[in-house]
Order: structure tokens, then C-alpha cells, then sequence
């Protein structure tokens, strides 16, 4: 009975033990079940992190471990939804291709934060202080604050992540050192070629070129995907200290500036004055015209014909002046006319008594080039002359009432 009984209560523990094992068992497989589907959904998730997508303004590049997926134009990815392996397998590098970018070049003074803020400094020391002041060194060795905007873009991903981007975080800018001393460099190298009265007055814009062409040569000598935009002058000054110097230059070359300017349009009134608005063109004729007339050169005919149309042309006091020379011409023609009129007809009695002649011409002569002289005319034999004159009863008055004055 006892034996029954304990075979009963082993029975009864095994078939507990039975059922604990599979209780276990079952749970065990839920948990492998749930295990695995989570290890199925965190490999999708880690699939789907490869995932990304590149905004219009952008190109990206794929590097696998550490090598740019892809040759030739194929290795930038275009704008829309791709898919790579992801890190550390794939590294997706996202470029802002042909994006406009910038960065200022300083050669200033020392300004503090608030200063910056305000745009200037009421603290002018007696000198710069080197290392904190900034300058450039002119090539008539002067110096000269300036800043510049350097503005450029990334034209090639390839050779822009192959020697600019490095470690760097995308959204950071690697290449602004870069950049920055470069365009340091071309300024301070492009600032000797220029005196400093012409950087701050009328070839700013021949030294931002040349600064220009500098920098640019440079990058694409690097190769390293990035192409110059423009370059532009913010600021330019002299040293503080001798300001006051260069505004007194700068007025006295715009005074000069502004007196030759008065001066071409006096000019230019005064030939239009004389000849009209065509006085250009007669000046060049002219000048031409004493040019070939010292060579006989065989123009000079045809020249003078133009010179002669030009001037009926022209308008002014040039026609008032043509018109006198043409009275003139004609009283002289005429005057000459006469004169060969009468010595033609004087001719016979000059055949027949020429001493006779050339005496009353003489005579003639003489009457016209002193006609206030008192004149006698003497025969050649006679050795003595006496002459009572009586002064002129005229010059008699003229002096009584100029001894009366006197008194």
C-alpha cells in the first residue's frame, strides 16, 4: 500500500516536471520567435539607413572604405532618392556643386567686437602695432588697408573631396582656409604692382583683376574642384594716421581734374564758337595739310581741297573771317589792278624821258609817306640855301595853353 503510494507520488512529480520543461521549452521558442524577428527588423533598419536623398542644390559621392565609388561623371550621384551600403561600409559625401560661396580677406586694423559692430574705431594710435594691425605694402612702398569678398564655386565633387574635404563634417566649410590664404597671398602679391594713389583712386578695379587672375591660376593649378567667381573690393583705406594727407592729394587731384575739364569745355565753346560743330574735322584736315606740305608729299593737293571745303562749311566766326579775307583779297587784286594799269600806261613817257620819270615817282612817293612834312625841292648845283620858316600858328597855341596849364 505505502509502495502504491509512493509510486503515485513520483508519477506525480514527473509529470509536473514534465510540464515545467515544456512551459520552458514554449517560452523559450516565443522568445527565439520574437528574437529573431527583431534581429530581421534591426538588419532591415541597418539596410534602410543607407538610404538617402540629395537636394537639387547638391551631388553626392559614395566612398567605399575610403575609395570613391564609380569613375568619370557616374561617380556624382544627381538630385533624388539613392541607396548605399551603410557606415562603415559606405560613406555618402553631399557637395553643394555650383553653389555660390564667399569669404573675406582682411588687411585691416585692429577693431574689438563692438567696434566691428559699429564699423570703425575712434582709437587712432600713433602707429600700427604689428601682428595686430593689418596692412598691405604698396609698390611705391606705401601702405594700404583693404578687404576683400572672394566668391567662388565647387565645380568638381571628385577633386574637390579628393583635396579639400578630408575628415571634415559636410556642413562645415573645409576649403575657406584654403581659399583665404590664397587670396592673401595674390593680394599682398598683386598690391606691390600699383602705387598707392592709384589703388585708392582710379585702378581700384585693374587691381581686384589682377588679384582676380592671380587666385584663380592658382586653383586651377591645384586641381582641387573649386573655380573663382569674381573678386570684390569692400574697403580700401590708408593707415589712419595720415588720412587727413591723402584727402588734401585727393582734393587738389580733383581741383586739377576739375579745371581741365573747365578748361576743354572753354575749348570746346570756343572752336564751336569760331568754326561750328564741325571744327574737329576741320583742325585734323589742317594739321594734316602742314604735315604733308613738309614732305611735298602728293596728297597735299587733294588735302588742301578738303581743307578749303571744310572751311565754306564751316560755320561761326570762320565765315565772318572768310569774308573780310575775301574784301581784303579783292581790294588787293583790284589796287594791284590799278596800279599795273597806270605803270602800263606811265610806260611810254618812261621810254621817252625815263629821269624825268622816276622823279615824279619819286616825288610821289615821298608826298604819300610824309604828307605832314614841309618839303623844297633843290636843284643839284646849288651850293647854299637859306630858308626863313614861321612856325606853324597851330603848334603856337598848343604850346601857349600848355604853358598856361603849367602854371
Amino acid at each position: 500500500m505505502a509502495q502504491m503510494q509512493e509510486q503515485k507520488v513520483a508519477n506525480g512529480n514527473t509529470n509536473d516536471t514534465d510540464q515545467a520543461s515544456q512551459a520552458l521549452v514554449d517560452a523559450l521558442q516565443v522568445c527565439f520567435k520574437i528574437l529573431k524577428w527583431i534581429m530581421i527588423f534591426v538588419v532591415v533598419m541597418f539596410l534602410l539607413s543607407g538610404t538617402f536623398t540629395v537636394k537639387p542644390e547638391e551631388v553626392a559621392l559614395v566612398m567605399r572604405f575610403g575609395k570613391v565609388v564609380g569613375t568619370g561623371p557616374e561617380r556624382e550621384l544627381k538630385p533624388g532618392f539613392h541607396i548605399a551600403w551603410p557606415e562603415p561600409i559606405d560613406r555618402v559625401i553631399k557637395i553643394p556643386k555650383e553653389t555660390l560661396r564667399s569669404v573675406d580677406c582682411e588687411f585691416w586694423y585692429y577693431l574689438t567686437e563692438q567696434e566691428k559692430l559699429q564699423g570703425k574705431s575712434r582709437r587712432v594710435g600713433t602707429s600700427l602695432v604689428p601682428g595686430k594691425d593689418h596692412e598691405v605694402i604698396t609698390g611705391d612702398a606705401n601702405l594700404l588697408h583693404v578687404n576683400m569678398n572672394i566668391k567662388y564655386r565647387i565645380i568638381d565633387a571628385y577633386d574637390y573631396v579628393r583635396s579639400v574635404y578630408g575628415a571634415e563634417h559636410p556642413e562645415t566649410i573645409p576649403e575657406k582656409k584654403l581659399v583665404t590664404d590664397l587670396a592673401d597671398e595674390a593680394i599682398i602679391y598683386s598690391a606691390t604692382n600699383f602705387k598707392v594713389d592709384d589703388l585708392i583712386g582710379p585702378r581700384k578695379t585693374a587691381f581686384a583683376r589682377m588679384v582676380k587672375d592671380y587666385l584663380n591660376r592658382e586653383l586651377l593649378a591645384m586641381e582641387c574642384g573649386l573655380k573663382l567667381d569674381d573678386v570684390l573690393i569692400t574697403k580700401i583705406e590708408p593707415p589712419r594716421q595720415v588720412v587727413k594727407y591723402f584727402v588734401d592729394v585727393r582734393n587738389a587731384a580733383e581741383e586739377k581734374h576739375a579745371k581741365i575739364q573747365e578748361a576743354l569745355g572753354d575749348e570746346t565753346e570756343l572752336l564751336t564758337k569760331t568754326a561750328g560743330s564741325g571744327y574737329q574735322d576741320l583742325i585734323q584736315a589742317i594739321m594734316l595739310e602742314q604735315k604733308l606740305e613738309k614732305t611735298n608729299d602728293p596728297k597735299l593737293t587733294e588735302v588742301r581741297k578738303r581743307v578749303r571745303n571744310l572751311l565754306d562749311q564751316a560755320g561761326g566766326a570762320v565765315q565772318d573771317i572768310l569774308a573780310d579775307a575775301k574784301i581784303y583779297k579783292t581790294k588787293v587784286v583790284e589796287s594791284a589792278r590799278a596800279d599795273a594799269e597806270y605803270l602800263q600806261a606811265l610806260l611810254p613817257r618812261y621810254q621817252e624821258s625815263p629821269n624825268v620819270v622816276l622823279t615824279r615817282l619819286l616825288l610821289s612817293t615821298v608826298e604819300k609817306l610824309l604828307p605832314k612834312v614841309r618839303k623844297w625841292y633843290l636843284p643839284e648845283d646849288i651850293n647854299q640855301a637859306r630858308f626863313m620858316l614861321d612856325r606853324d600858328p597851330q603848334e603856337l597855341k598848343q604850346a601857349q595853353q600848355q604853358s598856361e596849364q603849367n602854371k
